[in-house]
Parts: C-alpha cells; structure tokens; sequence
C-alpha cells in the first residue's frame, strides 16, 4: 500500500466511525422521540374519540327533546318515536351506533344486536367478570361518564376492549349511550407507526448514503480546502435531517388537525346552544363548557377557511334528516322562529343532492333570520317518483320578485346554481306581506 493510499485510509477511518456514531446516537434519539410523540398521538386520539361521542350524544340528546319534553304528545307514542329514530342512527364501522337499557337493565335500543331487543341483561358479565350493565346503569344514575369494558365487536365477532359514554334520559329513566373500540385507535397507531419507522428508515439510508460520499471525498481530498466544504455540507446534511423530522411532526400534526376539525365545530355549537339556554333560564347540564369555548373559539378560526366549504359532519354522520333537524333547532332556539319539517324521502338520494339540499335550507333560514320577519317556517321534503322535491315557506313579510332580481345576493344566486348544476329547478315566488316559497326539484339520479 503506498504512502497516499495510507494517509487516505487513515483519514476516512476516523471519519466513517464518528459519523456512524453520530448517525447510531440520532438514530436512537429519532426513535425514542417517535415513540414519546406516537403514545402523545395515542392519548390524543382517545381523548378525541371521547369528545367525539360526547358531542354525539348530546346531538342525540338535543334532537331527542322535543318528543321526551313534549307536553301534549301521548308518552307510549314519543318512546316508541324515539326508538324507532335511535335505531337508524350510525356512523362508522362497529362503534358508530346508540344503545337504550331501561332501569331494570331491559335492552330498549341496538341497531346491531337486534337480538338482544327485549332481552334483560342486568346480570351479563364479560370475560373479566365486570358487569357491563350494572355498572353503565350506575354511572348514568350518578350523572353519566365512561365506563371500558369487554364486548363482541360485530365486524368480528369477538371480544374487545370498549369505552362508552352513558347518560341518563331522566323523564324516562332509560340511559342513553354509544362508544368506540380501543383495537380501532391501536390499529391506526400501528399504521402511522409503520408509516413513520418507513419514513425514518428512508431517511437514514439518504443520509447515511450522502454521508458516506462526502466522508470518501473528504478523504480524497484531504485539504483544508476540502475539509472546509465537507463541514458545509455535513452541515447541510444535519439541517436536512432536522427539515424531516419537522415535516414528520407536521404531518402528524396536519392528519390531527384534520380528523377533529368537525368535531371542534359541533363543540363550539353545543357551547354556544348550552349558553343560549342558560341567559334565558332553560335548565341544561352543563359540566364547565364555558371554559373550554374560548380555546375552541381560536382553533375553529384557524381552521374556518378549511371548513367553511366542506360537507358537514353531522350530514356525512347521521344523514340529511338529521342534519337538518339539529340545524332548524339552533335556528329557532337563536330567533325564536318555530319550525315544522316534513321529510318523506324514500330510498337514498345521492351525496351531492344532500348537500345541495341541506345548503339551500341553511341559506333560506339565514335570509328569513336576517330579512322575513317571520314567525313559522314549513319545510317539506319529499320524494317523488325519481324526484326529490324541497319547498320552503315563511309567513315573512314578502318581497317584490322584480325588485329582487336587481339586487339579488350572492346567497339566491348561490342557490340557484347549486341546484342548476345537478340539473335541478330552482323558483322562487313572493310578494309583499304574503311570505316566500322556495321550491326546489332535481332528479334522485343527476
């Protein structure tokens, strides 16, 4: 071996060794990070799924009042109603459904288990020998929580570890809950898990490829000169692994930001409802909202222009009736205008008509708040024959049809073309001191 040829390995040696030390002890350091931030994101998501069915039941609860609360409605008639409404309502895989037990432990409600229907299960036991509806029934006697426990997963049919959330409906002494299972939060911790250790292992197998070549030229070299640009670029080198641990971090942070959005925004509603109703003195349990509402107040913002165009949740999650009922009553509970919906669809109607439909209502009570004076508005949708036809009524003030059309707002116009776009026709008829009606009729299958 000559003389250069030793000088070159000499210098390459102790270079290889510190940078793969280096690269061992960053390696180490990326990994226990990964697992502090990945048990973070664990902790999140339960605490999101618990606020997520929370914020669902309370949809629930407050859609539910009016039959439960209703003086003049016979009691036998609202129970049956609001079984028949809780039996239909799922969102989800396995967890995205409501359960009914009476005091005596009698299932009432179970869009899955339909078996189970009738059937008193006070007694049951799970696998680790809890009583799952004994001990639900008491948490929602002392004021409703969560409660884990062992239950058959329908997708599967086997055991797994469930968190529900129970309340109790008082009028009727039925508890009233819903849950999710844990296996589901460890199954997306595993995919992101994956995704990240894959993410790392490309990284370190770039830099320690870049690393590797610079530390040969660097020996090759062997000058101050040269010594000077591989410190630039080892620099260099750091600086980009330090970029992709913080783009990591930020798509961790992108994909959480993204799956509570909605949830953030039905919080922020039921804040704001539960408010409402304390300035004017309808009781309503409340368990320290207020002080969270400023802090969804400021993330809501950030997220608003995202949002704002979306479909919303409650429309993907329990359907267009639904949806619209929780909308109508934040609108009559905000103006004091009462509303009457008919809805009469058969069958299932297309996800762009829903949203079509469901904007168009939400624009119109926004003009009829903001101009009719009214106080009823009707709501009929229905279907008919491969049509599904919306009309809206207010006993507002009224309007001049030509007048309008020379001012007419950006909301009519967004209306319009809405509903033109799938190939829908859209009226409008008014007059002044003779309300409005808005129908709208489009093909079920446009």
């Amino acid at each position: 071996m000559s003389f250069r040829s030793r000088i070159i390995l000499y210098a390459l040696i102790p270079l290889l060794l510190i940078t793969g030390g280096m690269l061992f002890l960053s390696r180490y350091e990326t990994d226990e990070l990964s697992s502090k931030e990945l048990q973070i994101f664990r902790d999140q998501l339960i605490d999101a799924k618990k606020k997520e069915v929370v914020n669902y039941t309370q949809l629930v609860q407050a859609a539910i009042q009016p039959l439960i609360h209703s003086p003049n409605s016979n009691k036998k008639r609202a129970q049956e109603r609001v079984k028949n409404l809780l039996s239909q309502l799922k969102y989800g895989k396995d967890d995205g459904y409501f359960f009914v037990y009476d005091q005596k432990g009698t299932n009432l409600v179970h869009p899955i288990l339909k078996h189970i229907v009738g059937e008193n299960l006070f007694n049951i036991q799970d696998s680790t020998g809890n009583y799952v509806i004994r001990s639900l029934l008491k948490l929602a006697n002392n004021g409703g929580g969560f409660h884990t426990y062992r239950w058959v997963k329908p997708s599967t049919g086997k055991d797994q570890d469930k968190t529900s959330y129970v309340i109790k409906l008082d009028r009727w002494g039925w508890m009233l809950g819903t849950g999710f299972y844990l296996d589901d939060i460890t199954h997306d911790i595993l995919l992101i898990e994956n995704q990240v250790k894959g993410n790392i292992r490309q990284s370190f197998t770039i830099l320690l490829a870049l690393t590797i070549l610079s530390t040969v030229l660097l020996g090759l070299l062997v000058n101050w000169r040269e010594k000077q640009l591989a410190n630039k670029q080892l620099r260099e080198t750091a600086h980009e692994f330090v970029l992709l641990q913080v783009n990591e971090r930020r798509r961790l942070a992108r994909e959480l930001h993204d799956g509570i959005n909605q949830l953030l925004v039905a919080a922020k509603h039921r804040i704001e409802l539960m408010a409402y109703q304390q300035k004017r003195g309808i009781p309503y349990s409340v368990d320290k909202f207020d002080e969270a509402k400023d802090a969804l107040n400021e993330a809501i913002q950030e997220v608003r222009h995202i949002s704002h165009d979306l479909r919303p949740g409650l429309l993907d999650e329990m359907g267009l009736q639904v949806a619209l009922e929780h909308l109508l009553n934040q609108f009559t509970e905000r103006t004091g205008i009462l509303y009457k919906l008919n809805y009469q669809v058969e069958g299932d109607i297309l996800d762009e008509i829903e949203i079509t439909l469901y904007r168009v209502v939400q624009e119109s009570i926004h003009n009829i708040e903001k101009h009719a004076q009214a106080r009823h508005v009707l709501i009929n949708i229905k279907s008919k024959n491969h049509f599904v036809i919306l009309n809206i009524y207010d006993d507002g003030i009224g309007f001049s049809l030509t007048k309008i059309r020379k001012i007419a707002g950006i909301g009519l116009k967004n209306m319009r073309e809405r509903v033109e776009l799938l190939g829908g026709d859209f009226k409008l008829m008014s007059s002044p001191n003779k309300g409005t009606r808005i129908t709208v009729e489009i093909e079920k299958n446009a």
